[in-house]
């Protein structure tokens, strides 16, 4: 089976699986080949498996978020769980936000 038959969110495991650095849902979105308009629906699928990995897996793997952050004043959203971009910052009100970005890692957990 070729990768033309996998879904959206099959190749964003694909991705995350052979990704050697964190990627952005910008980043996938490019290496998708999709549109602009199709980030949110990568946003939504990313979600998905984000949840989905450490079900699937038992544990073994998980999507670790490294969060967004500010590049106005350098504020670091280290609370904010959902893949979603944020909007603004929230101390100083800028709209120039970076990340947050994703890497599958192997849990040391047994």
């Amino acid at each position: 089976m070729g990768e033309d038959f996998l879904t959206t969110r099959e190749k964003i495991y694909k991705l995350l699986v052979e990704a050697e650095e964190p990627l952005s849902a910008e980043d996938m979105v490019a290496l998708l080949g999709l549109g602009k308009k199709e980030y949110s629906r990568i946003q939504e699928d990313l979600e998905f498996v984000i949840r989905s990995v450490k079900k699937r897996s038992g544990g073994a793997e998980i999507v670790e978020m490294i969060p967004a952050r500010c590049l106005t004043c350098g504020y670091v959203f280290k609370d904010r769980q959902k893949a979603k971009r944020p909007s603004k910052c929230p101390r100083c009100n800028s709209e120039r936000i970076a990340g947050p970005w994703f890497i599958l890692k192997k849990s040391s957990r047994k």
